[in-house]
């Protein structure tokens, strides 16, 4: 037959292969080597949740036959230049928030693989105010915080921690002349 037809090829077929071609007077031999290239395999490229004002870095590893060749798109619109196997988004405002992919093309296909970037809001509060009491009344010092949770809380008097003051609220009752002092709250 004139033809080595191979329907399915693997990583085992590559090789030298030899065709041996015999006619009346005389015998041909001739050889072609196959190269069998690896489809394309991405890995490394996962969702970031950043604070506003971060830098953002994208990263994607490509295994298979190259040369590879990289196109990164944000909401489906490749970005002019980002042609690297990295992305740096480098301010992470509101506005840079979606999912951003990389099409990277290599000898035998292309892929195409995606992560989302999330912007976490900054921490604000509110509170505490101060108070003035008398002796024996009861007293509560609150803060209301927002930002990305979750949030801790840790109370401190004169800057020392309060054991077990870890609420956005911390209540003394019933007031000692000794509960004077300065409150504040960490909130992480």
């Amino acid at each position: 037959n004139a033809n080595l037809d191979i329907l399915v090829v693997t990583t085992n077929d590559a090789g030298l292969y030899t065709v041996e071609v015999i006619g009346s007077c005389n015998r041909v031999t001739n050889s072609a080597t196959l190269t069998v290239n690896q489809a394309i395999a991405l890995s490394g490229l996962a969702d970031l949740t950043k604070c506003p004002g971060d830098t953002a870095t994208f990263t994607v590893i490509a295994a298979g036959n190259g040369p590879f060749t990289y196109q990164w798109s944000k909401n489906g619109q490749p970005i002019l230049g980002e042609t690297s196997s990295s992305l740096s988004v480098a301010t992470t405002q509101t506005t840079n928030v979606d999912t951003y992919c990389v099409t990277v093309q290599g000898a035998c296909n292309s892929t195409t693989a995606c992560a989302r970037l999330s912007v976490d809001q900054k921490l604000t509060a509110i509170g505490p105010t101060s108070q003035t009491n008398v002796i024996g009344a009861a007293a509560t010092l609150s803060v209301s915080a927002s930002g990305a949770g979750p949030l801790s809380y840790q109370w401190l008097k004169d800057g020392a921690p309060i054991s077990g003051a870890i609420n956005a609220a911390y209540s003394i009752s019933p007031l000692a002349t000794s509960d004077a002092g300065n409150y504040c709250v960490i909130i992480q």
